[in-house]
């Protein structure tokens, strides 16, 4: 299993070293816990998703994004396409594009939406839905060899304190 970054790869050491220094720079007048915990963030789903798609997307010829969007029809079903670009962070006409691929490898479908003209809805076809579910049971082995500097307890720990993180978010979005 591929562990490599892909290239400038660096080690987490050499960042560490780099990031100090760059912090020396400005004396105090940074919070250095956040920096280093939103760094560390960064770089840990930069890691696990290159990863993920070195040792399962690469065997399906999925990108990244384009598991966003199975990911996401799988999870939640039949959504608009409007939908489906925000939940897989990609551009409208990003979406277009992948939609496009994915359904000449009968992976979605596309159809009007009967409500509204304008929109499309976009579902994982039946070949999709089956991809997935051995595409699942691959990512989580995956997952589990990524995640094996931790034990069970570090495992949920860190769980529950991204789930704080992205809970705090999500409260101080929606805040006026």
């Amino acid at each position: 299993m591929s562990t490599n970054r892909g290239p400038g790869f660096v080690s987490q050491a050499e960042y560490e070293h780099a990031t100090q220094d760059v912090l020396a720079r400005y004396e105090g007048s940074l919070d250095r816990d956040s920096f280093r915990a939103v760094w560390l963030l960064h770089q840990a789903a930069d890691a696990a998703r290159s990863f993920q798609t070195a040792n399962v997307l690469d065997e399906y010829g999925l990108s990244w994004p384009q598991f966003e969007v199975v990911w996401n029809l799988w999870l939640f079903g039949e959504r608009d396409a409007g939908w489906v670009a925000q939940a897989a962070m990609v551009s409208k006409s990003g979406l277009t594009t992948i939609l496009a691929q994915l359904s000449a490898r009968n992976l979605v479908t596309r159809r009007g939406d009967p409500d509204d003209a304008r929109r499309s809805l976009v579902r994982l076809s039946d070949e999709g839905d089956r991809m997935m579910l051995d595409l699942f049971r691959l990512m989580n082995t995956v997952e589990k060899q990524f995640a094996s500097a931790l034990d069970d307890d570090g495992k949920r720990h860190l769980a529950d304190l991204l789930s704080a993180l992205l809970a705090g978010w999500e409260d101080r979005r929606a805040q006026p």
